[in-house]
């Protein structure tokens, strides 16, 4: 099993640390084509650093079809719009295209 280490804003790393959001939503470049289920997937904020395990993925061609098979809630959002609104800043829908995207189930580990 391999060992991952990602950068997440604070206000979604701190629903990682307390188990609120378990699924990373990312577009589907070269580092998340190399993660499998049951690697570690370490998050890090500001010199703080959390551990999971992945569960699992979810695939799909936009962000807002991915929302057709899991909640926003899971990945620490209010609802699809809010979730929308803020992930379109980081991946506009053409580059959602052209690389796909992928929701990364996560559980903390133990």
């Amino acid at each position: 099993m391999a060992t991952h280490t990602i950068t997440i804003k604070e206000k979604y790393f701190n629903l990682i640390k307390n188990g609120k959001k378990t699924i990373e939503l990312r577009l589907y470049s070269l580092p998340f084509q190399q993660m499998n289920v049951g690697d570690t997937l370490i998050f890090v904020n500001k010199g703080q650093s959390t551990t999971t395990t992945i569960t699992g993925f979810v695939f799909s061609d936009t962000f807002k079809n991915l929302f057709t098979m899991v909640s926003p809630k899971d990945a620490g959002f209010n609802s699809v719009n809010e979730a929308l609104d803020v992930i379109e800043t980081f991946y506009p829908i053409e580059r959602q295209l052209k690389k796909g995207v992928v929701g990364i189930k996560v559980k903390n580990a133990k």
